[in-house]
């Protein structure tokens, strides 16, 4: 049985990190699960919940260990405790070093996606794998009024860097609407990301370099009318998970561990080439430049079309994507059920 449990890794709510840890004490504890946190590191604003469970006195049966698939050696050997790793990787494959701590440090590993789970396996990772720990806070979403406004928006929100697709993005929106006075991109990076690194021409391309409240920045999702991330590879993108959750159509590369949520009922899969990543085994994507293009004026022309798959994600995210619901099937899992 999943009775006390301490949870190893980052926490905060202006990084998915720290979100994923915030979701996963709140989630588990409906489900009456006893959680304390050994925090590795603490940023941006932490609920009150979540921050009363840091280092709380538990006799734990499990330790869930959240991070890198080659940094579990902090789980030991031959522990009387359930050793679970929970890991994320932005490429098709973990190297063999991973492969093998996983193998001798670990007894059940959580990864996001079931892209991160076939990195895993290929690389010859022997223990059971459960998909999950992506979740999201559903009730924060409900109820938000949206703005009037004279201009369709699109945004980017997370961090802004090259793997993310930021310079695409930019680039592929001001080459068929750039200059238009009705649509706008705003491209909002937290403190992580450096937004002065990319070109902007246009002036209805905003940058947004600002560390908002929770709900503030949930308010600010709310209120545009498109997300898009043109990545070329993550484990699962929870920017994009969020902007479902505010009801977003989604605009995502068809690879990695968006393709969990982006699909053709809740956005527009963006088609990529496979090519080799220079710095991670195995390989990530390159989005098609030409139909990131294509869609974005496609959308700009069909905004109904577009609204219709942002609400058919949003019930799904009420539905389906709820840290209790998320925590359940964990629990589950981790159970052999």
């Amino acid at each position: 049985m999943l009775n006390n449990v301490l949870l190893r890794g980052e926490l905060g709510d202006n990084q998915s990190c720290g979100v994923v840890n915030i979701g996963l004490c709140y989630g588990f504890e409906k489900n009456d699960v006893n959680i304390s946190i050994d925090p590795k590191s603490l940023y941006g604003q932490i609920p009150k919940f979540a921050y009363d469970r840091i280092r709380r006195k538990l006799i734990f049966d499990t330790v869930i260990e959240h991070g890198l698939p080659h940094q579990m050696q902090g789980l030991g050997k031959n522990r009387h405790w359930r050793r679970v790793s929970l890991n994320f990787w932005d490429s098709d494959l973990i190297s063999k070093e991973a492969a093998d701590c996983l193998n001798e440090y670990t007894d059940k590993i959580i990864v996001h996606s079931e892209f991160n789970k076939k990195g895993l396996l290929d690389a010859g990772v022997e223990k059971e794998i459960t998909v999950g720990a992506a979740g999201v806070f559903t009730e924060r979403y409900r109820n938000i009024e949206k703005k009037p406004r004279d201009k369709f928006r699109f945004i980017f929100t997370g961090v802004a860097q090259g793997r993310k697709g930021v310079q695409e993005a930019i680039s592929a929106f001001e080459e068929v609407l750039g200059g238009k006075k009705d649509v706008e991109l705003i491209v909002k990076s937290n403190s992580w990301g450096k937004l002065e690194d990319y070109t902007v021409k246009s002036d209805n391309v905003i940058r947004i370099y600002e560390e908002f409240p929770r709900g503030k920045f949930i308010e600010f999702m709310t209120n545009a009318d498109c997300f898009i991330c043109p990545s070329k590879g993550d484990g699962l993108n929870f920017p994009g998970l969020e902007a479902m959750a505010c009801g977003l159509p989604l605009v995502m590369t068809d690879f990695g561990g968006p393709t969990q949520y982006c699909n053709d009922k809740t956005g527009y899969p963006i088609k990529y080439k496979l090519v080799d990543c220079h710095y991670l085994p195995g390989h990530q994507a390159e989005p098609d430049m030409e139909h990131l293009k294509e869609t974005l004026l496609y959308i700009y022309n069909n905004k109904d079309e577009a609204k219709a798959k942002g609400e058919y994600g949003y019930k799904w995210a009420q539905e389906y994507w709820d840290w209790e619901h998320d925590c359940k099937r964990l629990i589950n899992a981790l159970e052999g059920k």
